[in-house]
């Protein structure tokens, strides 16, 4: 939140977000929050240009902080390769796409029924429906798809 009010104040339009810039931060944000090195995790970051209406932004970085936080936490626990976490936010025709995926340990098929209730999963799942959105998740691996249809360019 605090990084959307900054990217705002600091621009002359204060009903949007530079999309890419404010990703960037809150990504990078979060590997130093982890103590994460390049040595340990690369990251690849694939994020349009664009400026999008903060009702948008705001429910997509939250989305976002969770994925990759669950990422950071969960993913690479027991492996000896090199990790990668890839985030993604793309205009795909008519819709946003976001993508957060990771070449850890993957969702145990077990965990995939029960995903949706840890805190992070059920505040992931509120905020989808608030932006009328929808989640489609590939457990080999990581891979998290969110499709927001409905979003305001500013």
């Amino acid at each position: 939140m605090v990084l959307i009010h900054q990217n705002l104040y600091q621009e002359d339009n204060l009903t949007g977000v530079d999309l890419k810039d404010y990703f960037i931060k809150l990504i990078r944000g979060l590997f130093d929050s982890y103590n994460i090195r390049k040595s340990q995790i690369d990251l690849d970051i694939e994020i349009e240009d664009i400026n999008l209406d903060v009702d948008t932004v705001i429910p997509l970085g939250l989305i976002a902080n969770e994925l990759i936080s669950n990422s950071l936490k969960y993913a690479f626990q027991e492996q000896n390769k090199q990790g990668l976490i890839r985030v993604a936010l793309k205009e795909v025709d008519d819709h946003l796409a976001l993508t957060v995926q990771d070449n850890g340990v993957g969702i145990d098929p077990e965990q995939m029924n029960t995903l949706g209730t840890s805190f992070g999963y059920r505040l992931i799942y509120v905020l989808i429906e608030q932006l009328n959105a929808k989640i489609e998740v590939d457990s080999s691996g990581t891979s998290i798809q969110v499709i927001v249809k409905k979003y305001t360019k500013t």
